[in-house]
């Protein structure tokens, strides 16, 4: 049987609960790399191994979820292209903050705020992308 005939076999409900369970299994084992490269006290190798062997099965079950709901890529790259684009530009607002503040400016600023959540942060960092963007338009 090849992967797609197992998904039929299976079923999409079967194939939905295993992909967020692989999912789970591969954040679990990239937390586990990123402990090692943070605290260098163990071998990397078996981490990295593990790492692989996690994204295989979650590609093969997305694989699997994407024939039984009958995505094309078609469907998905231009939205992968989107988030790349969009990434890009978070890349390059970061540069402008860095070519203005250093490091401890902007930890500066985001604590006198007290964020508390990820969107208190995202609303933070606006704020001091605005500043940026006044700053050197006053140039």
């Amino acid at each position: 049987m090849n992967s797609y005939e197992q998904a039929e076999y299976f079923g999409i409900k079967n194939r939905l609960i295993k992909l967020s369970e692989e999912c789970s299994e591969l954040a679990q084992a990239a937390t586990k790399y990123h402990e090692v490269i943070e605290f260098g006290n163990r071998e990397q190798s078996g981490y990295i191994e593990h790492i692989i062997e996690e994204m295989a099965d979650v590609y093969l079950l997305c694989s699997e979820v994407r024939h039984l709901l009958d995505i094309e890529m078609d469907d998905i790259v231009p939205i992968i292209q989107h988030k790349l684009e969009r990434t890009n530009g978070i890349i390059k607002d970061w540069m402008k903050i860095e070519d203005c503040y250093s490091i401890t400016e902007i930890e500066k600023f985001i604590k006198e705020l007290k964020v508390g959540s990820t969107d208190e942060a995202c609303a933070a960092l606006d704020l001091l992308l605005n500043n940026i963007r006044r700053d050197s338009n006053e140039r």
